[in-house]
This record gives C-alpha cells, sequence and structure tokens, in this order.
C-alpha cells in the first residue's frame, strides 16, 4: 500500500499483469501545495516499480517537486534482513537502498529498521522506533493485571542493545541456528543468575517475528524457570506468525500492520494487540 499526502494510490491492474495509475488526484490533493508526503507499506517488489511510476509522474506534472519537501516513510522496509552477503548470497538490501537513494527524498524515516546497515544506506534516513513503544505499553498493561515481578526478556545480544532498559530487570538469550537450515539448534539464558523470583511475568521484545521460532525456544525456556505470563512485544509481524505455533506459547503479542493486515484479536485465551501505523501518523 503507498499513500501520497495521507490518500491512498489505487491501482488497475490488466490480466497480464501491468499497472494502471490515475494519478491526477496526486497533483490536485492541497496538500501537494507545499510538500509531498509518501507512506509506504510493503507489499511486493512490485512496489519499486510503483514508486517509481507515481515519482516520476509528478515530476513531470509539478515543476516544483525539487522545491517542495518530499518526505518517505517506509512501514517495513523490505529485503532489511539482507543486510549482508553470506555464503555468496546477494546483499539485497544495498540494491533496495539505491533504488530508494534514486528518488532523493530529502527525509526517508524507516519504522524500526532491522540494523543501523539500512540507516548507513539510505540517503537522509533514520530509523523511528516502535518495539520500544511497544515493549513500554506490555509493562504497562502486565502492572495494570499482575502484581507478580518483570522481567525484560532480550532474546539474542542485539536486541539488548537496541533495547535495553537498565532500570528493569532482565533476561538474554542466545541461540546456535543451522545455516543451510534456518533452525535453531540450541537456546539458553546466558545471565540465569540474575533471575531472583521463582514465579514472574516477562516481556520478550525485539523487531520481527516470522514463524517465531526464537520467541517460541525462549517461552519454553522462560516456562520452565516459573514464567506466568509472557508478552511479546516486535514492531514487525509477519502472517507466518498466526499460521504456526506461536500463539501456542505466549499470551499476549504486541505488534502493528506494517506487514500483517490483521485487526487486534483474542482466539483461544490468547490476545493480540495490532497498533495501525497509518492511524498513528495521521493523528500525529
Amino acid at each position: 500500500m503507498i499513500k501520497v499526502n495521507y490518500e491512498e494510490i489505487k491501482k488497475e491492474t490488466f490480466p497480464n499483469g501491468e499497472t494502471r495509475l490515475d494519478l491526477r488526484p496526486v497533483i490536485a490533493n492541497p496538500t501537494a501545495e507545499f510538500k509531498y508526503f509518501f507512506e509506504w507499506k510493503y507489499e511486493s517488489d512490485a512496489d519499486f516499480f510503483m514508486l517509481e511510476l507515481i515519482i516520476d509522474y509528478i515530476k513531470e506534472h509539478d515543476a516544483d517537486w525539487d522545491k517542495k519537501v518530499t518526505i518517505l516513510n517506509i512501514l517495513y522496509m523490505p529485503y532489511s534482513r539482507m543486510d549482508r552477503s553470506e555464503n555468496g548470497s546477494v546483499f539485497s538490501l544495498k540494491t533496495a537502498a539505491k533504488i530508494i537513494n534514486s528518488w532523493k527524498f530529502e527525509v526517508v524515516s524507516v519504522f524500526e529498521a532491522h540494523s543501523e546497515k539500512t540507516t548507513q544506506l539510505i540517503a537522509n534516513s533514520s530509523s523511528m522506533p516502535v518495539s520500544a513503544v511497544l515493549l513500554d505499553e506490555a509493562l504497562l498493561s502486565l502492572k495494570q493485571y499482575s502484581d507478580l515481578p518483570i522481567y525484560v526478556f532480550y532474546p539474542d545480544k542485539g536486541a539488548k542493545a537496541r533495547y535495553d532498559m537498565p532500570e528493569m530487570p532482565c533476561l538474554t538469550g542466545s541461540k546456535k541456528r543451522d545455516f543451510e537450515t534456518g533452525r535453531i539448534t540450541s537456546y539458553e539464558i546466558d545471565n540465569p543468575e540474575d533471575l531472583k523470583h521463582g514465579i514472574f511475568n516477562v516481556v520478550i521484545v525485539d523487531d520481527l517475528t516470522s514463524y517465531g521460532g526464537t520467541f517460541i525456544a525462549a517461552a519454553k525456556l522462560l516456562q520452565e524457570l516459573g514464567a506466568s505470563n509472557i508478552i511479546l512485544a516486535v514492531a514487525h509481524c509477519e502472517e507466518a506468525a498466526f499460521e504456526g505455533d506461536l500463539l501456542k506459547y505466549i499470551d499476549v503479542l504486541f505488534t502493528t500492520n506494517s506487514i500483517t493486515d490483521r485487526d487486534s484479536f483474542a482466539e483461544n485465551g490468547r490476545f493480540v494487540h495490532v497498533e495501525n501505523l497509518f492511524e498513528t501518523l495521521e493523528e500525529n
């Protein structure tokens, strides 16, 4: 989904897959008199070509494009996990960043960038924190309905570096993964000595979940150690999270619609809260 100045760009797709756009409303929008504010929710690689069509059209029909404020908000940066080459794999993020840089936006905001490499590669960009906000919401929620002590759980050292809350008791996990299969071969807590309670609540925080293998491994271990309620707070949630076993092992999921199209829902005693980033942007 792509919005320009808060209006979704509608497209028509021909039987052979070609895209037809009517972009006259973009130029006619009163906001276009002083800025172009793009909001991008990645759906497929076709988005890159669609954005190229939109920007090329605006430049052709608005001679003042270069004089106006141009902003791009990326709800989830595609290919952000492919931020290096491993065993001959393509460094896809670098190519995606080159395409974005060719559009020459004045400001680019990436919601919860997967790594610093994203903002290093994309010109004029910064990462907007989302998971940290969801973490705060999760902690507040736990405090309202339970008196048990609360721990923040970082599933790896990278998560701890990004979301560290020195004022909160915390635990950090580490995993070993088979690179060829992607499967986790072992998972453990690095600082078990910091667990001071036999029964406790916990919030796991990270940037992204797919099937949630890491979080399932962490939840199983935390349950064995006495975790009563387990909340997962992640900015980006793929549909795979709802198709696998993840929701069997956590009680609440705090996430956004940066990838998924689902609304908040309760199912089998589990609750999923989906923050609508488009609504949040428009309110702000």
